[in-house]
């Protein structure tokens, strides 16, 4: 009985444990299929050309039109429901009023064939925008930096011995003047890691790389047609992994300058993706650490040895160009006053590359009266005082400007018969790219000297400024020579920083007088951006609007020769802050609700990014 019994028991242990072990394989093949599942999903909906090959299958071709690169999604990507309001000062702003008052122009007059085109353009504006099909604004799953293809290492390495033996002279200042040498350690830091890298170096390493494979070594166009394309496939890759990595950006970043240098790197990335709104949450950032660790404070950096005083003060006043640039290009207030400021602007005694130590301080002064231009004429406060009073504002600052004129700059094209390095291309343009920025300034001031007058119309010398910017910029054009990193660097530096108000005051001025040297100005000024727009979204997108400004203009012209225009109100009544007047801001809420519907159909110029989480 006792041996019955304890048989049973020994089947009944041993039914229970097979049991058991059929549940976990259950269990277990039940979690296989849910990662599966899960990384089916993932691949699904990150998939993109460049996903899923390692760096040694590279891909051999690369789209030479930003429309056709893919994109690499972020966090940042998504689109707000409601885009973000912009400031009197933003381009943006001006340009819905374009729009606006260009439309009813259109209407007003009558004419089909001119409606047409108004129409044509303003749908081109439209499909670009985050609301429409373009693939670069649509909201997908974030990518991590840290999975993205890379160029293989025999190509980096290639690029980097470049480097070594031909350094550029530029390469210093626009990598935030980190030397080629710690830039190299940098990326064998990242590439033959040992310990894990951050995202800050990752950052670092990447825009360098960008810049090698797409500017400064990319192969001619003429008889290098391949190895060109290879070049510019590596680029986009580490454009791509930047791109993911800034959305990485910690909130918590200490104030060092590595970070600095990875905040002011990302902000360059985002103006060329046409993306200011995160330029300006970055620049913030940036700003933010210099002022938490002392940069700006003689008594904080006294102690440091001369090399790591000047690092330090390069940084900060790069920062300091950058941020009141952008603040007033997205309508906003400076973060940095200057009030806090007590290390000297001289820079002349900081070692920099020919031409840059003029470059640089130039930069620095013309920032410091982009923010007065924001406080004094186009700040909210600023729509308070009488426009006589605004009128005295504009003046002072037009004295202030004259006072920094880049006279030094230009003369300095022609080398002195005792010097024995002749100037090169970069150095011509730097030089007369100064000129642009001059007047493009003074096109901004002078446009608040009008823009509340009884009689809306552009002052003579608004024109004037307008006029000689464009044609500082056609005279930058021939000295370019095509090449990729001086176009580069002028249309991001020069062009895409600060509202180009000037294009804008030429255009209205096309509608309202039917200038022909003007309209021939305008089109060279479009013609002259085509080289230059596939080399990002942001320049792409303002050739796009340019063109189609060109378009409207001629076909005003064309159309004004056969109808009465004078019943058309004048489309010089664009201005920074014409339909928010500040006496009726209160009561004019239809006006403000156009001109959120404007930001949105003007989108592709601007780009809409959701506000960054730690901010």
């Amino acid at each position: 009985m006792d041996s019955r019994a304890t048989a049973c028991d020994l089947c009944r242990l041993r039914k229970a444990r097979s049991e058991e072990k059929i549940d976990l394989l259950d269990k277990r093949l039940a979690n296989i299929e849910s990662l599966l599942l899960k990384q089916q999903q993932s691949a699904a909906s990150t998939q993109c050309s460049c996903s899923g090959l390692t760096p040694e299958k590279a891909p051999l071709e690369v789209p030479l039109s930003v429309k056709d690169t893919p994109h690499v999604a972020t966090d940042y990507d998504a689109g707000d429901e409601a885009p973000p309001v912009e400031g009197p000062s933003s381009l943006r702003f001006q340009m819905a009023a374009t729009r606006r008052l260009t439309e009813s122009a259109a209407i007003e007059l009558g004419t089909s064939c001119y409606v047409n085109v108004v129409a044509s353009a303003h749908r081109v504006v439209g499909s670009q925008s985050p609301a429409g099909s373009s693939q670069r604004h649509l909201a997908q799953k974030p990518v991590t930096y840290r999975n993205m293809p890379l160029p293989p290492i025999a190509a980096v390495v290639g690029v980097l011995r470049q480097l070594k033996d031909n350094p550029p002279s530029s390469f210093f200042v626009l990598r935030c003047f980190l030397p080629c040498s710690d830039f190299i350690d940098l990326c064998r830091n990242v590439y033959f890691s040992v310990d894990d890298y951050t995202a800050i170096d990752f950052i670092i390493v990447n825009s360098g790389l960008h810049s090698l494979f797409t500017e400064y070594f990319c192969p001619p166009s003429v008889g290098q047609s391949e190895p060109r394309k290879q070049s510019l496939a590596w680029g986009a890759m580490c454009r791509d992994a930047l791109t993911a990595a800034v959305a990485t950006i910690d909130a918590s970043l200490s104030a060092k300058a590595k970070n600095v240098q990875a905040l002011i790197l990302g902000t360059t990335h985002a103006i060329e993706m046409a993306k200011p709104w995160l330029a300006w949450r970055l620049i913030c950032f940036a700003a933010q650490l210099c002022m938490a660790a002392g940069f700006h404070d003689e008594s904080l950096i006294v102690a440091d040895d001369e090399s790591t005083r000047n690092v330090k003060a390069l940084l900060f006043w790069h920062v300091y160009g950058l941020e009141k640039s952008i603040a007033l290009r997205v309508g906003r207030a400076s973060m940095i006053r200057d009030s806090d400021i007590d290390i000297p602007k001289g820079l002349n005694l900081v070692c920099l590359p020919r031409l840059w130590d003029k470059v640089v301080p130039f930069w620095v002064e013309n920032a410091s009266i982009h923010s007065k231009i924001y406080d004094l004429l186009y700040s909210r406060s600023a729509q308070l005082v009488s426009q006589e009073d605004l009128s005295e504002r504009a003046d002072s600052l037009l004295a202030d400007l004259k006072l920094i004129e880049p006279v030094n700059l230009v003369n300095s094209r022609i080398s002195p018969a005792n010097s024995t390095e002749p100037t090169t291309k970069l150095d011509n343009v730097l030089a007369i790219s100064a000129k642009v920025m001059y007047y493009t300034t003074g096109t901004l001031i002078c446009r608040a000297r009008t823009s509340r007058a009884s009689v809306p119309s552009f002052s003579p010398d608004c024109l004037a400024y307008a006029r000689s910017t464009i044609d500082a910029h056609l005279e930058c054009v021939p000295l370019m020579s095509g090449d990729l990193h001086i176009v580069n660097l002028y249309l991001h530096w020069r062009l895409l920083q600060t509202p180009f108000i000037p294009l804008l005051v030429v255009f209205c001025h096309i509608v309202e007088t039917q200038d022909s040297s003007d309209t021939q100005r305008l089109k060279c000024f479009a013609d002259s951006l085509e080289h230059g727009a596939d080399l990002s979204p942001s320049a792409k997108d303002f050739y796009d609007i340019t063109r189609q400004l060109y378009m409207i203009a001629e076909k005003h012209i064309q159309t004004s020769s056969e109808q009465d225009w004078a019943s058309v109100p004048s489309l010089s009544t664009l201005g920074l802050t014409q339909f928010y007047p500040a006496n009726a801001m209160a009561g004019n809420y239809h006006l403000a609700a156009e001109h959120g519907q404007s930001n949105q159909d003007m989108e592709m110029m601007f780009g809409g990014e959701q506000v960054m989480g730690f901010f």
